[in-house]
């Protein structure tokens, strides 16, 4: 992380909480899903693993200065802000708060200069 600008720094802070919380998430739906399976929440459940190894990969392609991981992480995070919107609209506020407000800052960091000029090399 040395080189690195503290916009990136600090958007994969955030980018490795949100994976942690994913991943804490996929594990509580993984013992649901045992307990009463059906094809749905396999279904479901798959989205969640491709969703959790893509964030974890595209956060250690970032890292290596990957101006695709941009991309990437853009869409991932625009994903979430769909549920986020949601989740304020139906009654958990303060969870779609943190979810979109985090998805918001993290955009907002890549796509500042310093950001913008260490993923352009």
């Amino acid at each position: 992380m040395f080189g690195m600008p503290a916009t990136l720094r600090i958007a994969i802070v955030v980018l490795w909480a949100q994976f942690l919380a994913v991943l804490g998430l996929f594990a509580i739906y993984v013992v649901l899903l045992v307990r009463d399976p059906s094809i749905l929440a396999f279904y479901v459940g798959a989205f969640g693993l491709i969703f959790t190894a893509a964030l974890f990969f595209m956060i250690l392609a970032l890292g290596r200065f990957s101006t695709a991981a941009r991309g990437g992480v853009f869409a991932l995070e625009l994903i979430v802000l769909a549920p986020a919107y949601y989740m304020i609209t139906g009654g958990k506020a303060w969870l779609g708060l943190i979810i979109g407000l985090s998805a918001v800052a993290v955009i907002a960091l890549l796509v500042l200069p310093p950001t913008n000029r260490v993923l352009s090399r």
